[in-house]
Formats: C-alpha cells, structure tokens, sequence
C-alpha cells in the first residue's frame, strides 16, 4: 500500500473487500473506493490514523 493525502472534497465510497493478507490469508475488510481503473478499484483505509490504500480487482467488492 501506498500512503499519500486525500483532499478534503474527494468523495468516499464505502466497501467491503475480500483481500489477502502478507501471510497468505483471506479478509473482508470494510475500506473506502477512492479511485477505480478499468477492472480494479483503489481501496483506502485509516491503520492507526494513518490513510493506507490498495489496488484491489474489482470483482473482490462489494458496497456496504
């Protein structure tokens, strides 16, 4: 994941993602779209009040 900053006025959309994990295992994880490409979708998350983002196909969300 990359970190970076979000603007004030980018629009959220809430999700739920099947992801898999560093060591190999499967989550659902409720995350925010922030982006999409054709086929995927750019998930991003707060760790720790930090803002943390992933690319994830886009056939592994769903809305919340």
């Amino acid at each position: 994941m990359t970190r970076t900053r979000r603007s004030p006025s980018t629009r959220l959309c809430p999700v739920v993602a099947n992801v898999e994990l560093y060591d190999g295992s499967r989550e659902l994880v409720e995350v925010d779209v922030v982006a999409t490409a054709k086929g995927m979708v750019c998930a991003q998350q707060d760790v720790d009040g930090r803002e943390w983002f992933a690319w994830v196909p886009a056939e592994q969300v769903r809305r919340r």
